[in-house]
């Protein structure tokens, strides 16, 4: 069984090769590439506490680097909430949806 280290390693040297996602332009696909490693990084869960913050503070990252804006007032938490668990369960279609919903 791997460790929360070694996945995490395996995801973020993943994350690299696709150049942080910052040569995508396209708002939908770059939501489904967003999504696939904020999901990723949920299941990993490699904190105690502050996932989801970091989690956020990613996804921000990853749409400033490719261009786009998180507008966090647009985050609706019971539904960012569900798409996190649904993905967790191998479905990232509403957590993208969420996510385009909050790019600007």
């Amino acid at each position: 069984m791997q460790t929360f280290l070694c996945k995490s390693q395996r995801l973020l040297s993943q994350l690299a090769r696709e150049n942080h996602l910052a040569e995508i332009s396209d708002r939908t696909q770059l939501a489904v590439r967003a999504a696939h490693y904020i999901a990723e990084i949920n299941a990993i869960h490699p904190f105690r506490d502050g996932n989801g913050r970091c989690q956020l503070t990613l996804l921000d990252i990853l749409l400033d680097v490719s261009g786009f804006e998180m507008n966090e007032e647009l985050i609706e938490p019971e539904q960012f909430m569900s798409a996190m668990i649904t993905s967790f369960h191998g479905d990232n279609v509403p957590l993208a949806e969420a996510i385009l919903r909050m790019m600007s």
